[in-house]
């Protein structure tokens, strides 16, 4: 429960604060330490709105760290801003619920590069971790969602990515929401999830 809680409070630590320590941090440990940014498109959906397909677009974009034990095994540490939610098209339900998020989220993960190239330097990388979203804005249909929803969410990450370089990756990411955070029954509906896939680039200023 503490470190869940320690991890809510990085949350709320400015972009810049992160962005400066990540600096200096590069800066003092060389080659172990490293630190860049990622943007990309998000195509989401939410479990339980009676909705089908990821129909609804987004973006996220943030700044990343992270700590290289060897050329194969990292850990990473990831502050980001997220659009999702959810859209219908064309379906025929009485009780269908769109709705849209905007959060800063925080992943904690581990970080595996494989897969040897000619010169010697790894071609594909995957990553996992828990992620935790900090609700910033929420529309449940056409009305704020704020005090029916819980605030925070909890998901799994997982991504594949393809090294174009050793800083530059293109990157293929599923985060699924682990948590309800529907605190009460709303239009015949007991239970929200949000679910996305994302495409987009990092890219690592240290190497």
């Amino acid at each position: 429960m503490r470190c869940c809680r320690w991890l809510l409070n990085l949350l709320h630590i400015p972009s810049t604060v992160v962005f400066l320590f990540s600096i200096v941090c590069s800066g003092l440990h060389g080659q172990k330490f490293h630190f860049g940014g990622t943007v990309a498109v998000v195509a989401s959906q939410v479990d339980g709105d009676n909705l089908r397909g990821f129909n609804k677009l987004g973006y996220s974009a943030g700044l990343l760290s992270g700590y290289s034990f060897n050329s194969s095994h990292w850990l990473m540490v990831e502050l980001q801003y997220a659009t999702f939610g959810s859209n219908q098209n064309n379906e025929d339900n009485a009780t269908r619920l769109e709705t849209e998020f905007k959060t800063i989220n925080v992943m904690c993960g581990y970080v595996l590069r494989f897969g040897d190239a000619w010169d010697g330097t790894k071609k594909f990388r995957i990553s996992v971790g828990p992620r935790i979203h900090a609700i910033q804005k929420s529309k449940l249909g056409r009305d704020d969602g704020h005090a029916l929803l819980d605030r925070y969410i909890l998901s799994a990450h997982a991504s594949f990515g393809i090294l174009l370089s050793d800083s530059f990756i293109l990157d293929l990411s599923y985060n699924q929401g682990l948590s309800n955070i529907l605190k009460t029954e709303l239009m015949g509906i007991d239970k929200l999830k949000p679910y996305y896939l994302s495409l987009g680039v990092v890219y690592y200023l240290y190497k």
